[in-house]
């Protein structure tokens, strides 16, 4: 009889339609989990510039949590829209009191 290899093994699994089921079913978890995040954070963008908008300028705080919202949105691979709305706040008045 003879012996199976770990190579051999390894090549069984790596052409099996399982195994490229489980990554398949991977990545649709991560893209999945991914774009929920993008979602949230970009909601959370709007609200802050819309509450910007409305009081007619930002604060050193508002200012931080804005860019720290934008660098972590682009690290999801977010579009231009939430950078776009961030620009506009950011063109209203720094008011230096820490009023939120």
């Amino acid at each position: 009889m003879e012996q199976v290899t770990t190579t051999q093994v390894l090549i069984a699994i790596l052409g099996s339609s399982l195994l490229t089921t489980i990554f398949t079913k991977l990545f649709d978890y991560f893209t999945s989990a991914k774009k929920t995040q993008q979602i949230l954070l970009l909601s959370a963008i709007e609200a802050l510039t819309d509450k910007i908008s409305r009081q007619g300028y930002r604060t050193q705080m508002q200012t931080l949590r804005l860019q720290e919202a934008q660098t972590q949105y682009k690290k999801l691979g977010g579009d231009g829209y939430a950078t776009a709305i961030i620009n506009e706040a950011m063109a209203l008045p720094l008011r230096h009191d820490n009023a939120a």
